[in-house]
């Protein structure tokens, strides 16, 4: 693996990591946040 890969591939893992804690700070609000939160989760595995 390239570093210009490496570089990306580690850039993409810490932003998975910061939308899995958007996440889980959405989830326990009610209402809109609780839903993005739950849509965000869902089409991040299509």
């Amino acid at each position: 693996m390239s570093s210009h890969q490496k570089v990306i591939t580690d850039r993409t893992f810490e932003f998975a990591i910061r939308i899995v804690k958007l996440c889980q700070v959405l989830n326990e609000s009610s209402g809109v946040a609780e839903t993005h939160s739950k849509q965000l989760t869902v089409n991040s595995y299509q």
